[in-house]
């Protein structure tokens, strides 16, 4: 990857500045911000800078920012962040005129930022992502903190594009935060902290359940199978004529798997799929052993090949593989590897 690793300067190139190395006991969070927080120059900066730095304390910290220049002084970040994201900074001003999103908006706007948004926490197994400031909202993720207190004079903005703006962006974020008042000591940012590190682990550990899909499901159902690249693309009101689970945090349905009965003691699974914004959680994990808890027996299953995170899912479940069947996928004539468990 360009600019990954020792992060030396390259011209209009993304860097990755590693910091504090990762720890094994400490989930990961990935912070979107519109600036580097360093120097700590205005009220905004000094506020991530000391967020950050309390987050730290429980949580390994990726930090995606945009960089006016490459001589940006990122030191005191690397301090106790383990990863800092530098993207140039989006040019060519801040059109408007012609598109439904708030000039604002535009103006914070870059495809590279995107892409690495939506590929690096990924990567880097990150719990949950954050962006700061309703101008970035557009970018997506789990936590947006608004620019100003809840509630405050300013915070929504006038116009039919930010009405408009605010109502698509708004309800793809699991919560929406205002920004807090600036403490007025260290005691103060430590307090601030901890009740902003609460809320990540009240949403990163909120306890998943189990249950039988209903109708209401259906439109989720095809929301995560959509989202799934490889997930085999049935309607989704069919799979309620099998056996069908879903996993559930709160009132959102993140996975859902099905199967059906081949014979006696006998059962396959037709599909198996987790949000992506969950996965690597043992969502999947816990929706297989909650079936197969239910009805013991001989257990089968297709799995691409190229699929390897799923086959060693099953694999951890005890599945073995016993024949492979050529050009099974019809999208894309992919190899499917068959797969077979003896439960007790």
């Amino acid at each position: 990857m360009p600019g990954h690793g020792d992060g030396s300067a390259q011209p209009a190139a993304w860097r990755v500045l590693e910091g504090r190395p990762f720890s094994p006991q400490r989930r990961r969070v990935a912070v979107l911000w519109p600036c580097l927080p360093c120097p700590r120059a205005d009220p905004g900066a000094a506020r991530t800078f000391h967020l950050l730095r309390q987050t730290a304390s429980e949580f390994d910290v990726l930090l995606f920012a945009f960089a006016d220049g490459e001589e940006a002084d990122c030191e005191p970040l690397l301090d106790f962040c383990a990863r800092v994201v530098l993207v140039p900074r989006p040019g060519g001003g801040a059109p408007g005129r012609f598109t439904l999103r708030p000039p604002e908006v535009n103006a914070n706007r870059s495809e590279l930022m995107q892409v690495l948004w939506d590929a690096l926490p990924h990567q880097l197994e990150a719990a949950l992502r954050q962006v700061e400031g309703l101008a970035l909202a557009s970018y997506g993720g789990d936590v947006l903190v608004l620019d100003e207190p809840e509630g405050a004079a300013g915070t929504r903005r006038y116009g039919w594009r930010w009405r408009w703006y605010e109502w698509y962006v708004l309800r793809r974020f699991r919560r929406v935060v205002g920004a807090e008042d600036l403490p007025q000591s260290e005691a103060g940012w430590e307090a601030l902290g901890r009740r902003r590190c609460g809320l990540y682990h009240e949403l990163i550990d909120l306890p998943v359940s189990v249950r039988r899909a209903a109708g209401s499901d259906i439109p989720d159902l095809d929301r995560i199978q959509r989202a799934s690249p490889g997930a085999v693309l049935w309607e989704p009101h069919t799979y309620l004529s099998y056996d069908c689970l879903v996993a559930v945090i709160g009132r959102r349905v993140i996975g859902f798997v099905v199967c059906r009965a081949l014979a006696e003691a006998e059962w396959e699974v037709l599909s198996l799929v987790v949000d992506p914004e969950v996965r690597r959680r043992g969502v999947g994990t816990r929706l297989m052993r909650e079936v197969m808890g239910h009805q013991p027996g001989r257990w089968y299953l297709e799995v691409r090949e190229s699929n390897v995170p799923a086959r060693n899912l099953y694999k951890r479940l005890g599945f073995e593989d016993v024949a492979t069947r050529a050009e099974y996928y019809q999208d894309t004539g992919e190899t499917a590897v068959v797969m077979r468990l003896q439960s007790c």
